[in-house]
Parts: C-alpha cells; sequence; structure tokens
C-alpha cells in the first residue's frame, strides 16, 4: 500500500512488513511470528499502517488488526474482529475493514467502538472502496439471479441499498 507521501509498504511471502520513504529508503521492518498477514493500509494523514493478520478461534476466522506509527515500530492499538478481513482502509477516525461476513468500522481514537453492517443470509459477491465509502454486492443463495447492492458511509449506514437481477451473461441489471 501507498501513502499519500509516498511511504509505502510491503508485505513478504514469509509475514515480514517493510516500510520504506518515497526514496526507497528502508524505514523498518516487523514480522508477524504467529499469524499470517493478510492485508496493510498505510496513511499519512494519521501517520499509522495498519496491518491485518488471521486467526482461527472455535472454526471461525479472526482478524486480528493492529496499528503503527510509521515512521518506528511503536503500536498505537490492537483490536480483534471476528471476520476474515478482505480490505482495510484508513478513513479519518476510523479503520473500515470488509469482511467476509460483515463490514466492520472501527473508530481508532480511543476507545476502539465497533459498528457492523452484517450480511445476514447473503454472500459477498463484490466490494469496491472508494474515499469514505463501500459498495458490498451481497448475493442471494436462495436466488441465484438476484444480488442487492448497498453503498456504505465510513459508519456503515446504508446511503443505497438496490437489488439487482443478475442475466445469463452475468452482467446486472
Amino acid at each position: 500500500d501507498i501513502a499519500d507521501d509516498g511511504t509505502y509498504a510491503i508485505v513478504t511471502d514469509n509475514n515480514e512488513v517493510n516500510v520504506y520513504n518515497k526514496n526507497f529508503e528502508k524505514i523498518y521492518n516487523f514480522q508477524s511470528a504467529s499469524n499470517s498477514i493478510i492485508d496493510v493500509d498505510i496513511s499519512s494523514e494519521s501517520g499509522n499502517l495498519v496491518v491485518a493478520s488471521v486467526t482461527s478461534k472455535n472454526g471461525k476466522f479472526n482478524t486480528t488488526i493492529q496499528a503503527y506509527r510509521t515512521n518506528s515500530e511503536e503500536t498505537v492499538y490492537k483490536t480483534e474482529v471476528d471476520l476474515l478481513a478482505l480490505d482495510i482502509r484508513q478513513i479519518g477516525n476510523k479503520l473500515l475493514v470488509v469482511g467476509d461476513t460483515k463490514c466492520t468500522a472501527i473508530s481508532t481514537s480511543g476507545d476502539l467502538k465497533q459498528e457492523h453492517f452484517d450480511y445476514g443470509a447473503y454472500q459477498l459477491a463484490a466490494v469496491t472502496t472508494h474515499d469514505d465509502k463501500v459498495m458490498v454486492a451481497l448475493a442471494d443463495n436462495k436466488n441465484s439471479q438476484v444480488c442487492n447492492i448497498h453503498l456504505l458511509g465510513s459508519s456503515l449506514t446504508s446511503l443505497i441499498s438496490q437489488q439487482a437481477k443478475i442475466t445469463t451473461d452475468k452482467t446486472m441489471l
């Protein structure tokens, strides 16, 4: 991931995160010995590098979220969410986590309060994020011809909800 100021983070195959400045100079690196790193997000606005790593507990995926300062290995906060994170994004004083069963917004200013948008009986079919919004397309398991599309704000309030019919050539109407 690349921050607006050119700082960037790279995750290697052996669960190591390397952080570089815009001049390609390594600032620091660290390695997760126990968990598999699945995503990172770096922000010049917050000055944080957020790392998502996956674990399993009682047969379900959990994601550990840990934030570090971008210029050191200092931990800013650490929390867990009961989902498999597919995408993480820092938005102001929140961290948006798009997961396999729900979206979670975590307040990063103090209490780490979590808000959720649960997919219910639907399956995540597609997701895209832009600025402070996320759009999820949720497939209906009972009717493969229907997909519900939700545009969510950073507090996971539904801004727009629309049902779409999937045609035989896999396009949405």
